[in-house]
């Protein structure tokens, strides 16, 4: 159902592939997504807190976020999701599109390869990507640092952006290393 009152939220498609697709949603006081479908699971990763409207199934329920907590929900949902706050909403909704090909991954993934198949670097660190997570780790640390002081200065709208842009690309970066992970 879509409420004539209200206007079209914001949606940017980040990224679009064979096995995914990643968009990240910006819902302004008084907007919504319009009523839609899920064809696939889905997974939603709030960038602010909030309260959504949601408009399902003839019922209508709150449904509050909290930034960074993150919820998973099953293929087949029809909604529309509306933002009738004060505030924007910003979240990033990830759409798993090959299930069955996870699925065989993570069945396959539960037998490791003997040493002689594992990459050479894999070998000597143990595992591999283990200093890619580490240095991850620590910009992401040092992005949270800089978006302290960019609030404690005073430039919240900025602060708020780059704290986003980082959580996303972060969110982005583990999905992918999940999805290489589980071919």
């Amino acid at each position: 159902m879509t409420t004539p009152s209200l206007r079209p939220g914001e949606s940017e498609i980040q990224t679009d592939n064979a096995r995914a697709r990643i968009t990240q949603w910006r819902l302004p006081p008084n907007s919504e997504t319009g009523h839609h479908r899920h064809a696939f699971d889905y997974a939603v990763v709030p960038l602010t807190n909030g309260t959504l409207t949601i408009y399902e199934n003839g019922e209508t329920k709150e449904s509050p976020l909290q930034l960074g907590k993150s919820y998973f929900r099953a293929a087949g949902v029809e909604h529309n999701v509306t933002n009738q706050g004060d505030f924007e909403i910003v979240f990033v909704e990830v759409e798993f599109k090959s299930k069955g090909d996870v699925d065989a991954g993570v069945k396959n993934s539960q037998e490791k390869p003997a040493e002689a198949e594992q990459p050479a670097e894999a070998q000597e660190s143990g595992e591999k990507g283990e200093e890619g997570s580490a240095l991850a780790g620590f910009l992401f640390i040092m992005a949270i640092v800089a978006v302290c002081v960019l609030y404690a200065t005073g430039l919240l709208g900025v602060a708020w952006t780059i704290f986003g842009a980082i959580c996303t690309f972060w969110f982005v970066w583990k999905i992918n290393n999940f999805l290489d992970k589980h071919k």
